[in-house]
């Protein structure tokens, strides 16, 4: 099963869910609902209920809460300040050439949630993770990176530019 093999060579970005541990809906539209029907619940209009149900997802998605976890491999920590490093200068063509891919479906479809938002764990996001700053170029053209209890997501918010974004 390719999804097995896919899971085994980036297990570093999957989280195990301890069982019975179940907190948040990963996904974003089910984590829409469930606040639209808590809000309504507490008497909210139910137009008011679906903006604030969006505007607490993104706020959720653009403030990640990572829980205590065990890291595995090697960790640097450079100081910005004190080197400025190559990937910041520049965009790799790779990493351009794949958001735009996200970034166009977003376009084509912009109140489709599962547009917006994708696994780090997929084979396509592989190439932007192997990319030395792959991941720091993603967030830099304005992508969100999150996690859940599951794995690691990057969207595009709800609140994002896409014209602007699509220009970097």
């Amino acid at each position: 099963d390719t999804n097995d093999d896919n899971n085994k060579i980036n297990s570093y970005l999957v989280r195990d869910i301890p069982i019975g541990d179940e907190k948040k809906t990963s996904d974003p539209a089910e984590r829409v609902k469930e606040l639209f029907t808590v809000f309504v619940a507490e008497g909210m209009e139910p137009n008011a209920a679906a903006a604030k149900a969006i505007q607490t997802l993104t706020d959720e998605q653009q403030t990640p809460k990572l829980s205590p976890g065990e890291i595995i491999g090697n960790v640097s920590i450079h100081d910005k300040d004190d080197e400025q490093d190559e990937t910041d200068n520049h965009l790799s063509p790779d990493v351009i050439r794949i958001a735009e891919k996200y970034l166009n479906n977003v376009i084509k479809n912009p109140h489709n949630p599962k547009f917006r938002s994708f696994k780090l764990s997929n084979k396509v996001c592989d190439r932007i993770i192997s990319i030395e700053g792959g991941l720091d170029q993603l967030i830099k053209i304005g992508f969100s990176v999150y996690n859940t209890e599951v794995d690691f997501y990057a969207c595009i918010p709800l609140a994002t530019d896409l014209k602007a974004m699509k220009d970097i």
